[in-house]
């Protein structure tokens, strides 16, 4: 395990700290358990939407021939976080005008390219093993069964999937952060979030380089990743952030609102925390030296 990292050169492939997922692997390590990889690999499939042409018949096997297309409910829920996405790009300047429409087939196809290779590797490993097979995604793949389990009851139709999400908030605010979903067919059930939840702290893992973790009284910081511009800036674990930029570190909101601001305005981040009872000012740069 000591030399998994960076065997899987981690920090390039993955959005998120090789931390979080170490259990995992020494769960499966121990009682051993095969872990497969199921998306298509980060490399070869940046090299396939700039340049497809470029790939060999060798490489072409990792890459779906026909990606299943998103249900209509589905469709329409990544058209929102599509305009989303471009809202930000035209706040920071990157506007979408003229090439909005081929940026979004493009964007749906990405998706559907990626939920159904990992719908099409799981049933692999199913079939390989005769055993059940859990699946470790984003909720952005799980969510109402749009994902991976749409493709999954494309290809085998008898699959059973059971779908587990994370509920942040408390057991008491699953209908305020899991909404029920209506299908265009209104005479149908709605689309439920997932078959159980279960409940975790509401954290976030900064490309900064600290996990903060909302709680009642403020946010916490529960980890900083070690020669991050998070450690150089003086942060550590413990440390419980009380302001940002002068406004009321209340939630994960307020800090990442202020964090875009900032980026915005070419401007550090000032953080006031209290450490063992004593308060601190620490200026955190967003541009990396």
């Amino acid at each position: 395990l000591e030399d998994l990292e960076a065997a899987l050169a981690w920090g390039k492939n993955w959005g998120h700290a090789y931390r979080l997922y170490e259990p995992v692997f020494a769960e499966a390590k121990r009682s051993g358990l095969e872990v497969r990889g199921l998306n298509i690999p980060f490399a070869l499939f940046r090299r396939y939407r700039a340049h497809p042409d470029t790939l060999t018949p060798e490489e072409l096997v990792h890459i779906p021939a026909a990606p299943i297309l998103p249900l209509p409910e589905h469709k329409e829920a990544l058209q929102e976080v599509f305009a989303q996405h471009a809202f930000m790009r035209s706040r920071k300047g990157n506007g979408t005008a003229g090439n909005a429409e081929p940026m979004l087939e493009s964007f749906l196809r990405t998706q559907s390219l990626w939920d159904t290779k990992m719908a099409q590797e799981a049933l692999t490993l199913h079939q390989d093993m005769a055993a059940p097979v859990v699946v470790l995604a984003g909720t952005g793949h799980v969510e109402y069964g749009w994902g991976i389990a749409h493709r999954l009851h494309t290809l085998a139709p008898k699959v059973r999937v059971l779908s587990v999400l994370p509920l942040r908030g408390g057991a008491d605010t699953l209908a305020q952060e899991w909404p029920d979903r209506p299908r265009q067919d209104a005479s149908q059930p709605p689309f439920q979030a997932a078959d159980l939840y279960y409940v975790c702290p509401l954290t976030h893992s900064s490309r900064l380089g600290f996990t903060l973790e909302q709680r009642q009284d403020g946010v916490l910081i529960t980890g900083v990743e070690p020669d991050s511009r998070a450690a150089r800036a003086g942060f550590q674990p413990g440390d419980r952030i009380l302001r940002i930029q002068d406004k009321a570190a209340t939630s994960l909101q307020v800090l990442h609102k202020a964090a875009m601001q900032a980026r915005k305005d070419k401007q550090p981040l000032t953080f006031h925390v209290t450490r063992h009872g004593e308060e601190l000012s620490l200026v955190l740069a967003l541009e990396k030296p």
